[in-house]
């Protein structure tokens, strides 16, 4: 189900999960964790739409160093991508904006709109270095 802003707001979607896409995600992070404990190194790039996405990575994550990196911008710049690629669905940044950083800590923040991507990766390197 998608949920969308009233009239006259700015566009704002937001999405609750049924029963066969929430089957899917809460085997994702276990299948990372699969993946880690046959000795693969992995980065685990996941977009946290709500706590019970958090949580299941905490479930499946428990006993492992995680180091977690979160990716931060401004809305006007998150909208201005969005509108740029063309396969998102407007409003979508917008109705996340408040939602995906809410109930997480971070090793390190790196923010996208202030840094181009050599900064933020070697801040994110910088950080590790200290791990």
């Amino acid at each position: 189900m998608v949920t969308t802003s009233p009239p006259g707001a700015p566009i704002s979607v937001t999405a609750r999960f049924g029963p066969v896409f929430r089957h899917v995600i809460e085997a994702m992070a276990p299948s990372v964790r699969a993946l880690v404990d046959s000795g693969n190194a992995v980065i685990f790039d996941h977009v946290l739409h709500d706590r019970e996405m958090y949580e299941s990575c905490q479930r499946a994550f428990d006993g492992l160093d995680v180091f977690k990196v979160g990716v931060m911008c401004p809305i006007d710049i998150l909208e201005a991508r969005e509108r740029s690629r063309g396969d998102r669905v407007m409003g979508r940044a917008r109705g996340l904006v408040d939602v995906v950083h809410s109930f997480c800590d971070y090793d390190v923040v790196v923010d996208t709109g202030a840094a181009d991507v050599n900064a933020c990766v070697n801040r994110i390197l910088a950080a590790l270095g200290n791990v």
